[in-house]
């Protein structure tokens, strides 16, 4: 179990440093634009909760649906790298969840 701490106010991805919550609204305006930009073409919508987590032959299945496949029996090789929840892991778990709280992402912390 390794463990990190999450700093809310200083998080670096590929050469931005924002904060937490900055990120993650950033996230969702661009999701809602490929929504858009997706809405007038054949597209198929595949979450880790829904397809993948249960069973990765959900999502392959819903796939080779999409793409008019025939499935094949595929071996699932890999696993779940992370089995640990998340308070486990982020030794600030309170205070990330205290900056998630009554927000759009706050759902992330618990699923």
């Amino acid at each position: 179990l390794a463990q990190i701490t999450v700093d809310v106010n200083h998080v670096s991805i590929d050469y931005e440093t924002k904060s937490l919550l900055a990120f993650l609204e950033d996230y969702e305006v661009s999701f809602a634009e490929l929504d858009q930009l997706l809405q007038t073409r054949e597209s198929l919508h595949l979450t880790y909760e829904a397809d993948i987590a249960p069973d990765p032959q959900i999502g392959y299945q819903r796939i080779c649906a999409f793409m008019n496949l025939s499935p094949q029996p595929v071996p699932v090789r890999l696993s779940k790298v992370n089995p640990f929840p998340l308070p486990d892991l982020i030794v600030n778990f309170g205070e990330v969840e205290r900056t998630l709280q009554n927000t759009s992402f706050e759902w992330m912390l618990y699923a």
